[in-house]
């Protein structure tokens, strides 16, 4: 019986994914702080909401950023605190909590997300180049796998 082992090849790519997710995510959480005070995930979360006109329910919001519902509690907490988020009732169900962004939120988002277009353009989309769409539609392919075996 073979054991079947994965090629130089595959164990070099996934060596080189594994650590560029773990330096992209360090450096965005620089570049978020650096921007506004915020945490990677913070950003992440008001451009989410400044996408929704009406607001996200927490569950929704959890689950559109791959983060735990007691997780994203805690940080529409330190969001709200800071002005840049706040909580509603969904109308017709009082038992729904909608995360809403502020105009503080929005402004603040607007601004940092500039920046950081530009800092994924330097350190992610320059290196790239023309094997972006080949990139993208690979890691796509990855993602949809690993969302199907969670």
């Amino acid at each position: 019986m073979t054991t079947v082992r994965p090629t130089p090849e595959e164990t070099d790519g996934y060596a080189a994914l594994m650590r560029c997710a773990k330096l992209l995510g360090q450096a965005s959480e620089r570049q978020a702080a650096t921007d506004g005070g915020l945490t990677a995930i913070q950003l992440e979360i008001l451009y989410v909401l400044s996408q929704s006109e009406s607001g996200l329910r927490m569950y929704d919001l959890a689950a559109r950023l791959n983060h735990s519902r007691n997780g994203m509690t805690y940080q529409i907490d330190q969001l709200e605190k800071m002005g840049l988020a706040k909580r509603d009732h969904a109308e017709g169900n009082q038992r729904a909590i909608l995360a809403c962004i502020t105009e503080k939120g929005r402004a603040v988002c607007q601004e940092a997300v500039q920046s950081h277009v530009a800092f994924i353009d330097k350190v992610f989309t320059e290196p790239v180049g023309d094997d972006m769409k080949t990139l993208t539609v690979a890691l796509n392919r990855v993602v949809a796998e690993l969302e199907r075996n969670r």
